[in-house]
């Protein structure tokens, strides 16, 4: 502890935390007091709470938190045009994509800004060609998976003919319609 003192004034380099100060002076007529709080901060660290999964298909809600407590605002940017701002934020993500999520945690000292980076898959919803059809047999019949599955997370594909699995394959190869029985 580094104390430099003059008739007027005492100074000393204070760390981070709250101090308790006191003036005490007294002369032949009485005594008195003064008392006040000092508390000294640090410049904020932004930080993320990780309790989500970053990954998820849309729409996807997720609440985010900060561990901080070195911020007194904190203002959220979800990396879609979107914010908030609060300790805690529930937001859901309605389109696939990815987005970088950004925390922007300021006090009276500055400011900081942590990242993290959310990715959002779409839903598939199948689609094959042609979607009904009657011929006469034998027919040669192409079916086309017309699905689209850009933004989807790890498609699998699955055919069945008469609940019968037949293709693990993204597309279908030529089927020969066979009579019932044959």
């Amino acid at each position: 502890t580094q104390w430099t003192t003059s008739l007027d004034s005492v100074k000393k380099k204070f760390t981070y935390g709250t101090y308790s100060i006191q003036f005490i002076i007294r002369n032949g007529c009485g005594l008195d007091t003064s008392k006040y709080e000092l508390t000294v901060i640090d410049k904020p660290k932004s930080s993320i709470q990780r309790v989500y999964k970053d990954t998820g298909c849309s729409p996807y809600s997720i609440t985010f938190k900060t561990d901080n407590r070195s911020g007194e605002n904190y203002s959220w940017s979800f990396g879609d045009g979107n914010g908030a701002s609060g300790s805690t934020v529930n937001y859901t993500y309605r389109n696939p994509g990815r987005y970088i999520l950004r925390l922007n945690t300021t006090n009276r000292c500055g400011n900081d800004q942590s990242y993290d980076t959310i990715v959002i898959y779409s839903k598939v919803k199948t689609q094959i060609s042609p979607q009904n059809l009657t011929s006469c047999w034998p027919i040669d019949v192409e079916i086309k998976n017309l699905t689209d599955e850009r933004g989807s997370k790890d498609p699998r594909w699955k055919w069945y003919i008469n609940d019968s699995l037949v293709s693990n394959s993204r597309n279908l190869p030529t089927v020969i319609v066979m009579l019932p029985g044959t």
